[in-house]
């Protein structure tokens, strides 16, 4: 590392900006309307919300019993396993041809529920004290209006006001996040390498477990909607790793921070990648969402 940059700081701060660009991004593309209409696709939802909430966390947790992890590792991996809610889910979804308004439904869900169900979903699994694993939720879903929301919001009002010059910067903030994405893996790939090496070949193999369950499921459950299955998978499979962070910190040890840290470098590398690659399936699913579906309907 050069002699003084903090990597820590800047990866901090490029993951800030790259979030509050994506939702606006997001934003400029797609209307308010669309996003509380995708809350009616309940179907869609439950699926989500059993995977998010119940199947990535048994699998990470089987993972680390069957690879016989340490319990100090184990528990971070644990925790990445239970954070639901990752924030790059909807821009991983526009990157891979999905439904954008059913993923921004779906991560806002699921970034609300999480600060009230990793807790709980931790302290069952870890066997851990439910009052030790405390997280601060006015703080964290203050947070989320504050650099999510409310962008979203505005980005969505401009839309309706001048859509015109909002398509022009949706294009242009569209390229300018996917930079800052890509960039963001790089430096956390300098930064956090050391932490995917300390958890060792079982530790990451359990978190390639974490990142590819809902992969997997998510598009098998949806194949036979393409574009909802690509959308459910990606926003399951981004965990929050921020919060994971916030209760490793004061209540795991520098053990499970690191495999926390390692948990988010797998999930960063192995998410956009997927993405990438479904996006490579998107004439042929978009010529399928497109035959299905009624003008101006989401799949699904």
């Amino acid at each position: 590392m050069a002699e003084g940059i903090d990597l820590n700081l800047a990866q901090t701060a490029i993951l800030r900006i790259a979030v509050v660009a994506m939702m606006v991004s997001l934003g400029l593309r797609v209307s308010l309307g669309a996003i509380l209409a995708s809350g009616r696709r309940w179907r869609t939802f439950g699926t989500t919300l059993v995977l998010a909430l119940i199947v990535v966390p048994l699998s990470g947790w089987l993972a680390v019993r069957v690879l016989g992890i340490p319990a100090p590792v184990a528990a971070g991996i644990v925790l990445v396993a239970c954070a639901p809610g990752g924030s790059l889910g909807p821009k991983l979804v526009d990157l891979a041809d999905g439904d954008v308004a059913l993923a921004l439904a779906l991560f806002f869900t699921l970034a609300v529920i999480a600060p009230v169900s990793l807790p709980i979903t931790a302290a069952l699994l870890s066997g851990a004290d439910l009052g030790a694993l405390r997280i601060d939720v006015g703080s964290v879903l203050l947070t989320l209006v504050a650099i999510q929301l409310l962008p979203l919001l505005l980005a969505t009002l401009f839309m309706r006001s001048a859509p015109g010059r909002a398509a022009d910067l949706g294009e242009t903030t569209t390229r300018l996040t996917t930079l800052l994405l890509f960039g963001l893996i790089g430096v956390a790939v300098i930064n956090n390498l050391p932490q995917v090496i300390a958890v060792g070949p079982a530790g990451v193999l359990a978190l390639g477990c974490v990142a590819v369950v809902p992969l997997v499921l998510g598009l098998l459950l949806g194949r036979d909607e393409p574009r909802a299955g690509r959308t459910v998978a990606l926003v399951t499979g981004q965990r929050s790793t921020t919060l994971g962070l916030l209760i490793s910190t004061t209540a795991a040890g520098p053990a499970a921070t690191g495999a926390v840290i390692a948990g988010g470098l797998v999930l960063l590398v192995v998410n956009p990648l997927a993405a990438v690659l479904l996006a490579r399936r998107r004439p042929l699913s978009g010529l399928r969402a497109t035959a299905d579906a009624p003008a101006g309907a989401a799949p699904g």
